[in-house]
């Protein structure tokens, strides 16, 4: 399944010497394969292919506050 946002929690359980976490990433309707790396205590990502694969449960961006 995809996820619309990766918890901090997940993020900061990697190694900081190169670990990785690879997701599919859903925006708008589009889902991506995206790695996420950590290296000296900084997380970046990249996008590595398009998919298509239904939401998770639980990882849906939650609605804030709307007029």
């Amino acid at each position: 399944g995809s996820v619309e946002h990766v918890p901090q929690g997940l993020l900061d359980q990697l190694r900081d010497d190169g670990g990785r976490l690879l997701t599919v990433f859903n925006k708008d309707g589009r889902s991506r394969g995206r790695i996420y790396t950590r290296r000296d205590g900084i997380v970046t990502h990249r996008d590595v292919f398009d998919g298509a694969v239904p939401l998770l449960q639980g990882f849906a961006v939650e609605e804030g506050f709307v007029f």
